[in-house]
């Protein structure tokens, strides 16, 4: 099975609500599937990717400032 994609839901106020993923995949030789899974936010954390955003940028910026 494959994670297609993740979307935030958003409540009336622009908070993350929840999740949806996406998955998809093959079952032998010839099925193949794909279905949806809704997820609360409290069921999910998803801070770490934040985290590793923000790490990610810093080296960016460290690599490309001359000292």
């Amino acid at each position: 099975m494959n994670i297609a994609s993740i979307t935030f839901n958003y409540d009336t106020k622009k908070q993350v609500k929840g999740y949806t993923i996406y998955v998809d995949g093959k079952a032998g030789d010839v099925q193949s599937f794909s279905g949806q899974v809704n997820i609360g936010k409290d069921e999910l954390d998803l801070s770490f990717i934040l985290n590793l955003v923000q790490e990610k940028i810093g080296e960016t910026f460290t690599k490309e400032q001359p000292e």
